[in-house]
């Protein structure tokens, strides 16, 4: 009998298309094994972390610049206490405008961020 012109296209087609796969697939598995690992040299071992110890009477306070417990978190980090604190009264809150950059430091406008 006769056959279909369009059925036999389209059983051309898929056999092409199995060959093309498989000439993939054999042309990945030959560049996988023509792969050369190379492994590099391990680093060399981080020096130990090393810390003083220095002991302290009761009345005396721990630290080089006098901040210990019980100072502030600027005394600890070594800012001056009254730098900073004079930009802004206590109880004033700053009014962030929709599109100025967001307070939290993620690039986004305020709008888009905390805004919603």
């Amino acid at each position: 009998g006769q056959r279909d012109p369009l059925v036999e296209y389209k059983n051309e087609a898929f056999e092409m298309f199995n060959e093309l796969r498989d000439r993939i697939e054999s042309s990945i598995v030959a560049n996988i094994y023509r792969v050369q690992v190379q492994r590099n040299a391990p680093p060399p071992p981080a020096p130990p972390l090393v810390r003083q110890v220095t002991e302290s009477g009761p009345g005396e306070v721990d630290g080089a610049n006098g901040a210990g417990r019980g100072a502030s978190p600027q005394q600890r980090r070594g800012a001056p206490v009254g730098v900073g604190s004079a930009a802004v009264p206590a109880g004033a809150a700053v009014k962030i405008g929709r599109n100025d950059p967001c307070w939290c430091g993620s690039g986004k406008k305020y709008k888009r961020c905390h805004g919603r």
